[in-house]
């Protein structure tokens, strides 16, 4: 049981980052900052962790390319589920800058809704991933573990 939940909480780290953190998939690099106690600060800096860690997964332009249409895909599957009024609310928050998780939460979703979008979400994040090469999933599974061990600490 505590593996599968394990295995349900990467894949769903994994989805957040790799569909969400990516806007664009072509990030430019940030300039570097001082580092800072404020929550605004430690937002910047785990952006700039963010686009540092997709530099270093040298993205080829096919594979931006398929992470694109992935993307496309999933947003198109998640517009199926929601009525007009969230759909119009998530374009709204989207709009606004918030990330994709973010904006869901913002929906009330029903718990048909959850579980369909949940599942979307997965999906996308697994066809993501196999766009990757070996290497490049290594990278994302040591970043996605340090990244959880130091949202661990910061809980602590």
């Amino acid at each position: 049981m505590a593996l599968h939940l394990v295995q349900r909480t990467s894949i769903l780290i994994s989805a957040v980052i790799l569909t969400t953190l990516i806007p664009g998939i072509a990030l430019a690099k940030s300039a570097s900052h001082q580092p800072t106690q404020s929550s605004s600060g430690r937002a910047m800096a785990a952006a700039q962790s963010v686009t540092t860690f997709l530099e270093d997964l040298k993205l080829s332009d096919s594979q931006k390319t398929k992470i694109r249409s992935i993307r496309a895909s999933r947003i198109q599957q998640i517009h199926k589920d929601l009525d007009t009024k969230q759909w119009d609310k998530l374009q709204q928050e989207l709009k606004a800058g918030k990330k994709l998780n973010d904006a869901l939460k913002t929906l009330n979703l029903n718990k048909n809704q959850t579980q369909r979008i949940n599942a979307v979400l997965a999906k996308s994040a697994e066809e993501i991933r196999g766009t990757l090469t070996a290497q490049q999933r290594q990278k994302l599974d040591a970043y996605l573990k340090q990244r959880h061990l130091t949202a661990q600490n910061s809980i602590e």
